[in-house]
């Protein structure tokens, strides 16, 4: 081999990104101990009870701030999409009153989507943003056990194919003329044609998943090494402490009240 292959080579090897970086997180890497407390802290704001209007705003911040998370990974889509549910979901709270009659009970449609949007979204962001190996490392850091840790594992590989095997099972129908506009139109024949084989294959896939957290050596007594990054970053102090914002402002409100 030459020195100018060589030399070729070893740019190559300097310019290749670390391994983190190549997930999907990208260059907006953070802790999945940060994404974690950033979803605790979501869900204590999202889910409270409080109706008054600094309440609504630390809501509304706190879908301001899953919407930044999503277009940190490029997901434009996501972002704009569980945004406009937000907003549509805020307008039927503030105006469903004004409706008559039974008509006013969309406002609790409305609340439902202003609860929940904000903290499926995180929790999908988590789920997405976040290896397998990356938590793992981030839950042995924190000296957690066994018990808590390959379940975690489990159903954070478990999430997505859930996504996955629904798409395999739709294309299979759809090929297969099962549909509204096909040959079966019956919807409990359709129920049962999507369901009953997705239970199938998720028992199936649940199985070998916990099968391969095994074999990957996470249930041995010896202390295991880790590739994957971990560690807090300037990222995650921001994060930190922009989700500390609406907690501070929701439970400054309560204690004047």
């Amino acid at each position: 081999m030459s020195l100018a292959s060589v030399s070729a080579l070893s740019t190559t090897a300097v310019s290749t990104p670390a391994p983190w970086l190549n997930g999907r997180s990208g260059r907006a890497w953070l802790d999945p101990r940060t994404k974690a407390f950033a979803l605790i802290a979501i869900n204590v704001v999202t889910l409270s009870t409080d109706g008054s209007a600094t309440a609504w705003t630390a809501r509304s911040f706190a879908m301001g701030i899953v919407a930044v998370l999503w277009l940190s990974v490029g997901r434009v889509r996501t972002a704009l999409t569980t945004s406009l549910a937000f907003a549509v979901g805020l307008v039927l709270v503030q105006y469903a009153r004004l409706l008559p009659g039974q008509l006013a009970l969309i406002g609790g449609i409305g609340t439902l989507v202003v609860q929940f949007i904000p903290l499926v979204a995180m929790a999908s962001y988590l789920v997405y943003g976040t290896q397998v190996s990356e938590a793992v490392a981030a839950m042995e850091r924190m000296r957690l056990p066994r018990a808590v840790v390959i379940p975690f594992t489990v159903v954070l590989r478990f999430l997505p194919t859930i996504a996955q095997e629904h798409r395999s099972i739709s294309d299979a129908m759809r090929m297969r003329g099962i549909g509204f506009g096909g040959r079966v139109r019956s919807p409990l024949a359709m129920l049962e044609y999507r369901v009953v084989p997705l239970l199938v294959s998720l028992v199936r896939i649940g199985d070998e998943l916990t099968v391969s957290a095994l074999t990957r050596g996470l249930g041995g007594s010896r202390t295991r090494t880790h590739v994957s990054r971990t560690g807090f970053g300037w990222r995650d102090a921001l994060l930190a402490v922009a989700v500390l914002i609406p907690v501070v402002a929701l439970l400054g409100g309560g204690w004047r009240a």
